[in-house]
């Protein structure tokens, strides 16, 4: 081959089109039935029964390509359904297969047509030895060769790989998640950047990005379509609904095939888990902060709009459902809206309580009016957030602020009068514990 190179150059590119011709119909086939087979399995994790496919990918492939690993098929004992196993986690699995059974392939049939057709044949390494600048241009010179080759060889490898994104990401838009750290991983622990194999997970690198870019814009705009209803009580909203737990139980949740997760919640748990350690956090803490500050703006909207729960209930329960969960999630980038969080709950349980006390009880009525007030209160709150002990307690301190102010204006207005109030702080103190011990 290497004399056919050097006396016969245009009989040496005749074979070497033989050669990629003849083997990229055999590529090409393997490489859609194995997309095939794998699309089967993981439409299977849906349907909870054995899948498969009966394609070339069961068999070895012939002779001529035994100098490379074979695009062997998933094991349905590993990969297979199996009903206490998230169909994400499977995905993840799945997809990861791929892209270490497609990487020996590539780089073996890289290397055997390096050697076989000469690429780096021994005259050439003697004068890049001898010219560095020369050995350079040589290097760029092989690098083109094999880059024009290995496309023809694996014609539908790029195109095939988007089908099997798309097709992940169609029966679950987090899927993108995993492919888009995946792909970051493979690129990256590329030994040569310029590679075919880099250049193609590089390019469904890009589509993926887009595709992460609009996951994120969806997330947002579903919360942004979010209404109250009317004609209930407003309490967690939908998109802050079990946004406490923590991306610790994210593996023990997929699991048990838990789906009722809020969107950012979700989102953070999936992610969190799917990107921790990694170096591709700069997209992900950009989409947090995007969708943790759509949500502050969209629970200040649902609560205006609420009608049957006050508004300063609504935010104040969901400021404090969302101080709670970013606490525990203890993403840095998120820190300052954890803190702005509790600042909101704060501001609107201060605001609510002053509201109800608003009015100067009735002092011949001071206890059944804080009765009758427990119960409003009661009602107010929702049982989930368990804030109607803290809201009690508040309402206490700011009683208490209240009967000082007015017993301060009574010594002030009409000092040695010995006109006074006709309860004192004691009295108060044992009238808010009555009432919460008797409820």
């Amino acid at each position: 081959m290497h004399w056919l190179k050097a006396v016969e150059p245009d009989s040496y590119l005749k074979l070497r089109k033989v050669y990629t011709s003849s083997l990229s119909k055999l590529y090409d086939r393997e490489v859609r039935d194995f997309i095939e087979s794998s699309k089967q399995k993981l439409a299977v994790v849906k349907q909870e029964k054995k899948g498969g496919s009966s394609s070339s990918l069961n068999r070895s492939l012939d002779s001529r390509t035994l100098k490379s690993p074979s695009l062997s098929t998933l094991d349905s004992d590993s990969h297979g359904s199996d009903p206490d196993v998230s169909g994400r986690l499977k995905f993840d699995q799945l997809f990861e297969h791929i892209l270490s059974e497609l990487a020996p392939v590539c780089w073996a049939e890289q290397e055997f047509c390096v050697e076989f057709f000469h690429l780096n044949d021994d005259s050439s390494q003697s004068d890049k030895q001898d010219t560095p600048k020369k050995g350079k241009n040589l290097e760029k010179e092989i690098n083109q060769e094999i880059r024009s080759m290995m496309p023809e060889l694996f014609p539908s490898l790029e195109s095939e790989l988007n089908n099997f994104i798309s097709f992940g990401i169609a029966i679950d838009s987090f899927n993108c998640l995993y492919v888009y750290l995946r792909l970051n991983q493979h690129v990256r622990s590329a030994e040569d950047t310029g590679s075919f194999l880099s250049k193609t997970y590089g390019s469904c690198l890009i589509k993926v990005k887009r595709s992460f870019d609009h996951f994120v814009e969806r997330q947002i705009q579903m919360i942004h379509d979010t209404r109250p209803n009317k004609t209930k009580k407003v309490n967690i909203l939908p998109f802050v609904h079990q946004f406490e737990l923590v991306r610790f139980f994210f593996i023990s949740l997929c699991l048990c095939g838990m789906k009722s997760f809020g969107i950012f919640q979700e989102f953070a748990q999936q992610a969190e888990s799917i990107f921790k350690g990694s170096e591709h956090r700069a997209a992900l803490d950009k989409a947090y902060i995007q969708i943790v500050s759509t949500v502050f703006e969209e629970i200040g909207r649902v609560a205006m709009e609420s009608q049957k729960t006050p508004g300063a209930v609504v935010m104040m329960e969901n400021y404090h459902h969302m101080f709670s969960a970013l606490s525990q999630l203890k993403i840095n980038s998120l820190e300052n809206l954890r803190k702005e969080a509790k600042l909101r709950y704060q501001e609107k349980r201060e605001a609510y309580v002053t509201s109800c006390l608003g009015t100067p009880l009735e002092k011949l009525h001071v206890k059944k009016g804080l009765e009758l007030l427990y119960k409003k209160v009661d009602k107010h709150l929702c049982e989930e957030e368990n804030l109607l002990q803290v809201v009690w307690h508040s309402m206490q301190d700011e009683f208490i602020k209240q009967y000082k102010h007015f017993d301060m204006m009574i010594k002030r207005c009409y000092p040695d009068s010995g006109i006074t109030l006709e309860f004192g702080i004691s009295d108060l103190l044992s009238y808010f514990s009555d009432i919460a011990q008797s409820h």
